[in-house]
């Protein structure tokens, strides 16, 4: 049942939260037989696997994951971070751009794809990534954009933000209870950014700028 299977999904987090990793990822591949179609379970079974440092079981679960929606942009792009933190840079670079052809308006993959090119120091590669996205940039005069990003892609975002016409006035941080993956810190916050053009009022000026709220299920 639905109750069953989030039941068992924030088990399998809290579990590996806690670093419990061979307990919660028990608890989630029953999530996955109860529904096999919920994608961020086979994501957070990845990112299980690869803290115990079993790459090849985390990409054997991403793929079965596609073999139940092969148009997963979240399982495609999951796929292919796992490819660029195990060296695999011409796979990773053919994933990234399987997600785009299926998402061709996210620019989250845009933001990624070219952040990608910059590690490579493909530079011309990373401005073209991001001229395309640029061409692709809202037309309302009056107009707010918000943006998510994430640090791996902060720089990049600011950059979305000019080309598309914003100028940038604050940001908003979504901090996650779940600890998350990383090279350095292990990042557990995303950024939602505020760009302005025109005389567009901001409505809400009560909330404050950070927001404490789990990954829904």
């Amino acid at each position: 049942t639905p109750q069953n299977t989030e039941g068992l999904i924030l088990r399998g987090r809290s579990l590996i939260n806690e670093k419990r990793y061979q307990e919660g990822i028990v608890e989630l591949k029953k999530a996955v037989e109860l529904d096999p179609k919920h994608m961020q379970t086979y994501v957070d079974l990845a990112r299980a696997y690869f803290a115990l440092n079993d790459t090849a079981a985390a990409e054997k679960i991403l793929r079965q994951a596609l073999t139940v929606d092969a148009r997963s942009t979240d399982i495609i792009l999951a796929l292919g971070d796992l490819q660029t933190t195990t060296g695999k840079q011409d796979q990773a670079a053919s994933t990234y751009k399987q997600a785009l052809e299926i998402a061709p308006e996210n620019e989250g993959i845009y933001l990624r794809l070219a952040a990608f090119y910059q590690r490579q120091n493909k530079v011309a590669d990373a401005e073209a990534i991001l001229q395309k996205l640029a061409s692709i940039k809202p037309q309302h005069e009056n107009a707010h954009l918000h943006l998510w990003t994430t640090n791996a892609f902060l720089r990049e975002a600011f950059d979305v933000i000019r080309a598309w016409g914003f100028r940038y006035k604050s940001c908003m941080v979504w901090v996650k209870p779940q600890i998350g993956m990383g090279n350095y810190w292990r990042v557990s916050h995303e950024f939602l950014l505020l760009g302005v053009r025109g005389n567009l009022a901001f409505q809400a000026r009560t909330i404050r700028s950070w927001q404490l709220a789990r990954r829904t299920v």
